[in-house]
């Protein structure tokens, strides 16, 4: 638990619920914690549960425009203004709405009255994702996966992506239908770096992880990816997950392509700057790979892997029967030699029509192992 904000869930959750306890995902968690603040509040409150959606709708409101605009704070006014839109003014006030305990004052004060802001940013994300949820149209998906125009609304509506996964459960297809639309509107964009489309398989990875039911929509996201020939997922420290990696093991194991090929297929993955994680993602992808019968060419960077990550990975390559063109590029200097030395193993007898193995030295690297890997990316 690397931050306080999940701990401190965490441990709230467990004071309550230490009897049937389990943490399965972003979702849940931050899901259950909303569904005890109500909870408590309804406990202290008289009030009706028409009373209660409307007080929440406005602060699910307020938080998908918030996350819109990139907007952290809202002023008294603003939220007197959004209970005038939603047509509920008259039996809900201002106080009404941050009595849920979403919402804090925070200090400052402008000619618009008191300042108020989500307690964590992350459930301002949450309850976007609720608030798309409650009205369900698919234009609201599609502009869930554009993902905002500057760079903070992008990274908070990937958020909104995830918790919108999850929060869907079983009835998410539209959502992923609107990946489609949305990632072959970004492939036809000339002027679109390719960057957007990394980040673009990343997220729908996420989002894949989080769903209750990801066999599900993986047909639905590799028919997307598949309309292009090569598919660069640049996998990097801060998004490399165990989730990640499992979402992206449905996606190998899927049928789809090998059903599809004369149609055009997914024939390439890159994965470049893998690190070492805990959990069981690595092993998982690992299998697919193994197991995945359409991946014609294949682009591996490894960095920091241990031997024994990095001797699954290649175990995986070296029994794979699809991949013809393999690329490997190591970093010698951020390596064990026993994960370097698990690759020339594993393709002594890998039958392939092009191998390339790009080893990069630095000073720091013992003289002994540059040698020995010099003489390994030769074979």
């Amino acid at each position: 638990m690397s931050s306080p904000l999940f701990c401190l869930l965490v441990c709230v959750y467990w004071k309550y619920y230490e009897d049937k306890f389990k943490l399965a995902s972003e979702t849940e968690l931050f899901g259950e914690i909303f569904h005890l603040s109500l909870t408590k509040y309804s406990k202290t409150h008289t009030i009706s549960k028409t009373q209660l959606k409307q007080r929440c709708f406005v602060n699910y409101s307020l938080a998908w425009k918030g996350t819109r605009e990139g907007k952290l704070t809202f002023t008294e006014k603003e939220i007197t203004c959004e209970l005038e839109e939603e047509g509920i003014e008259d039996n809900v006030t201002v106080g009404d709405v941050v009595g849920l305990g979403f919402l804090v004052t925070i200090v400052g004060h402008s000619k618009e009255g008191l300042i108020y802001s989500f307690t964590h940013s992350m459930f301002q994300q949450l309850l976007a994702a609720m608030y798309v949820k409650e009205i369900n149209k698919n234009g609201t998906y599609d502009e869930c996966w554009s993902r905002g125009k500057s760079h903070e609304s992008r990274q908070s509506m990937e958020n909104v992506c995830v918790f919108l996964a999850g929060l869907l459960g079983d009835q998410a297809a539209p959502f992923f239908d609107a990946f489609g639309r949305q990632y072959k509107a970004l492939m036809e964009n000339e002027n679109a770096p390719i960057e957007c489309a990394y980040r673009c398989i990343l997220l729908v990875c996420r989002c894949l992880a989080q769903s209750k039911s990801p066999h599900n929509y993986t047909h639905s996201i590799v028919s997307s990816l598949s309309e292009q020939k090569r598919v660069f997922l640049n996998v990097f420290r801060q998004d490399l997950a165990d989730p990640t990696l499992v979402a992206l093991s449905y996606m190998l194991e899927s049928d789809h392509c090998r059903k599809n090929k004369c149609h055009g297929v997914i024939q390439s993955l890159l994965l470049s700057n893998f690190e070492e994680v805990e959990g069981c993602g690595l092993q998982r992808f690992s299998e697919a790979l193994q197991k995945c019968k359409w991946l014609e060419e294949l682009d591996l960077c490894l960095t920091t892997l241990s031997s024994n990550s990095c001797g699954q990975i290649m175990k995986a390559v070296a029994l794979n029967r699809s991949v013809k063109n393999l690329s490997i590029e190591v970093y010698l200097d951020s390596m064990e030699e026993g994960a370097i030395l698990t690759i020339p193993k594993a393709l002594e007898t890998k039958r392939l029509e092009s191998a390339e193995i790009i080893c990069s030295l630095c000073e720091a690297v013992p003289s002994k192992l540059q040698s020995s890997s010099a003489e390994q990316s030769c074979r």
